[in-house]
């Protein structure tokens, strides 16, 4: 996955990739991108990065994003993977 300069995305196929569906590879690289982002603007290492549709992320009745509700539908594992423990998180 390559992104152009007027910020649109493009997939570059191979015979390894192709046995990968392609919104597995997208979400693949738009994770490595946010990790190196961080990485390289903020110094932090990220423990986890997920991925999800358009509307999953619950939202106030003034539609700001509900963090609290946010953060403990992802300790109960809702955006995909196991439940998680830690107030680190």
């Amino acid at each position: 996955v390559m992104r152009s300069s007027r910020g649109n995305w493009s997939i570059l196929k191979s015979p390894v990739c192709s046995t990968i569906p392609a919104p597995v590879r997208i979400a693949a690289a738009l994770v490595r991108a946010v990790r190196g982002a961080v990485s390289a603007r903020h110094g932090l290492r990220l423990a986890d990065v997920v991925v999800v549709p358009p509307g999953t992320v619950p939202r106030t009745s003034s539609g700001k994003v509900s963090r609290a509700l946010t953060r403990a539908r992802y300790l109960e594992g809702a955006y995909g993977g196991q439940a998680r423990t830690g107030a680190a998180v």
